[in-house]
């Protein structure tokens, strides 16, 4: 600032727009449910729900498995600050995912069409620790999601 005025005084600043297309709208739904552990469970996205029987979904197109250990040796089930949690989501038909940052500068978040390219058939999210410490979280951030490619 020079004399109470910004310098370069009265800046051209470029500004670049996403290309306004015809929206389609994603659907989310935010699915409670109770499934069991070292298990592998399909979700239906058509349905938005798990698969039979933990749901009323028919085709999986994705699966979630998931594990919590509690170490045993002189700590007890009720302890949960020393634990191991974690979950695999593993493509189902041939498909993968691919992890993406949200757009914060538009209300449309995410891009236009999937990537071509890049896809993992499994991502993992774990997290361990201790009363004390953490020594893994690798999760998905709020800044981040996923895509889901079917194969």
């Amino acid at each position: 600032m020079k004399d109470g005025r910004w310098i370069p005084w009265n800046p051209t600043i470029e500004i670049v727009l996403k290309e306004k297309r015809t929206p389609k709208p994603l659907y989310t739904k935010e699915v409670e449910s109770v499934f069991p552990k070292r298990e592998s469970v399909g979700f239906d996205c058509l349905a938005a729900d798990f698969v039979e029987p933990f749901g009323k979904g028919t085709i999986a197109d994705f699966y979630l498995h998931y594990d919590s250990v509690v170490p045993l040796n002189g700590v007890t089930l009720l302890d949960w600050s020393y634990l191991t949690n974690n979950l695999t989501i593993s493509s189902a038909g041939g498909g993968g995912f691919i992890t993406k940052s949200k757009d914060i500068f538009s209300k449309m978040i995410s891009e236009y069409e999937a990537p071509e390219k890049g896809y993992t058939d499994t991502v993992n999210y774990e997290l361990k620790r201790t009363r004390d410490n953490i020594f893994m979280d690798r999760k998905l951030d709020n800044d981040k999601y996923l895509f889901l490619s079917r194969g």
